[in-house]
């Protein structure tokens, strides 16, 4: 019952001290992952929760700025959990790292790695890279970080090309395939009549 009393007090505090309240439990009690995903939950963090954990465990550590790439490997499922089929939330991560990068410059010549190796985990998709570069900023950081990763956006933008037509080339392939079948004259009825005497 106390526990249930705490818990509505909390829902009614402002979303930014449920995320303070979130910071201090991923960062004080040594939580499972578990423990960590059910916690965002129950403090009705919302997209948000990634942002609280890329703060914990990556801003916050000075490892990170030295290997991004390691660090977020580290906790690849637990990431995975909150950015997974949520572009919101991958487009939210995307944009606290850019805003990392304004601070820490020593992150933008690492930026590409760590953008690949977040496509590559599956962690953001393409789709919100590409609203992502699509953004316009004056900022003199963040036109360099798009450069940085103009390359990884052709390839992206390419691989969408020879989707495309392969898919075109499929869909022609099985119309023609299907047309004569449709198309079957009386004869090929007949042939096919020997398997009711059988």
């Amino acid at each position: 019952m106390v526990a249930g009393i705490v818990s509505c007090d909390e829902q009614e505090m402002t979303q930014s001290n449920r995320l303070d309240l979130y910071y201090k439990f991923v960062t004080q009690t040594n939580p499972t992952m578990t423990s960590i995903i059910t916690e965002a939950t129950r403090l009705n963090c919302g997209n948000k929760a990634v942002l609280v954990l890329l703060e914990a465990f990556c801003i916050d550590n000075t490892e990170f700025y030295t290997s991004p790439c390691i660090i977020l490997h580290k906790h690849v499922d637990l990431l995975g959990h909150f950015l997974e089929d949520n572009h919101k939330a991958q487009f939210n991560f995307l944009e606290r790292l850019e805003k990392l990068c304004l601070t820490k410059q020593e992150l933008v010549p690492k930026f590409l790695r760590i953008l690949v190796n977040l496509y590559d985990n599956e962690l953001i998709e393409e789709e919100v890279i590409l609203k992502w570069k699509s953004r316009k900023s004056s900022d003199p950081v963040s036109i360099i970080l798009r450069e940085k990763v103009l390359s990884f956006i052709n390839f992206l933008e390419e691989e969408d090309t020879v989707e495309e037509e392969e898919e075109g080339e499929i869909a022609f392939a099985i119309t023609n395939a299907v047309e004569p079948t449709r198309l079957a004259g009386p004869e090929e009825e007949e042939d096919d009549s020997f398997i009711d005497d059988m």
